[in-house]
């Protein structure tokens, strides 16, 4: 499992090398999915290099679009797309949704536990070293994320 965003216009591509993989893509209000960046860039992320918001924008646009428009018909049956929102409204919902898809088994996962409470938490102290680290890292989802 991978949590990287800018991989987002590469999956076609890791379609092509591993077919059966599956991608979750986590689609977020685009308000958000341009600040993350902007501010993660401000700390010093080399991701966006000096980009304005208006070209994280479009960059973020053209990565979900390469997934969105022209894939093989393998890869939209070995993708699923979800809003980010959703983990907050209705939890449930969503994690039946992936188990389906992936095949995995979710019980007792409640995306409302803090990481560390689930058990896979990942290392604070190296996290709170990068520039895109904020109060939210290592938290329970809540509200405050949206």
């Amino acid at each position: 499992m991978l949590k990287y965003p800018q991989l987002t216009p590469l999956f076609p591509y890791l379609h092509q090398l591993l077919p059966e993989a599956k991608f979750v893509i986590s689609l977020r209000d685009p308000r958000d999915g341009v600040e993350s960046p902007v501010v993660s860039q401000r700390k010093g992320a080399p991701e966006f290099a000096n980009a304005l918001a208006g070209q994280i924008a479009e960059s973020l646009t053209e990565a979900y679009m390469r997934c969105l428009l022209g894939p093989e018909p393998s890869f939209c049956e070995q993708t699923i797309y979800s809003k980010y929102e959703y983990l907050i409204s209705n939890p449930a919902a969503l994690i039946k949704k992936l188990e389906r898809f992936t095949g995995i088994n979710f019980t007792g996962v409640d995306p409302h536990d803090a990481p560390a409470k689930a058990r896979w938490a990942p290392d604070m102290e190296l996290q709170g070293q990068q520039p895109a680290f904020n109060k939210l890292h290592g938290q329970a989802i809540s509200s405050d994320r949206v």
